[in-house]
């Protein structure tokens, strides 16, 4: 459900008031087409309020996973975290390095997915939030 999604669900989060330390958005990484593995990737896209979680992110990347995390704050206020945000809550979105041309399209389908950089990417995703518990 995309932006309204996310923001209808930040909206009752809040509203819930139950505490939430860290939003990860694994956002569009199924794309990665290099075919040396050293030169993959992932962006840590954050927001005024989690460039320290990016800048976590880039140590467990390294240290646990060994795919390069660059951070960046571009865009950001196009992808999913955007709404938590808003909300005060600290959240990061992972975004594939490479562009993905079949990115909703008709050919976004399993069978174009590289799961083995998505594996890579739940990796990063779940050395951070043991690292930061």
């Amino acid at each position: 459900f995309g932006l309204l999604g996310s923001a209808d669900f930040a909206a009752k989060l809040k509203e819930s008031g139950r505490p939430v330390r860290i939003v990860i958005n694994s956002d569009m990484i199924a794309a990665e087409s290099f075919p040396d593995k050293l030169l993959w990737a992932v962006n840590v896209v954050f927001h005024k309020n989690s460039e320290a979680l990016s800048k976590d992110v880039n140590v467990t990347s390294g240290k646990y996973v060994g795919l390069y995390a660059n951070s960046d704050s571009t865009g950001n206020n196009g992808l999913d975290s955007y709404p938590f945000y808003r909300e005060n809550y600290k959240a990061i979105s992972f975004k594939s390095n490479t562009d993905d041309p079949n990115n909703q399209t008709p050919d976004d389908i399993v069978s174009n997915y590289n799961f083995t950089y998505c594996m890579l990417v739940t990796g990063v995703s779940c050395s951070f939030l043991v690292h930061n518990d």
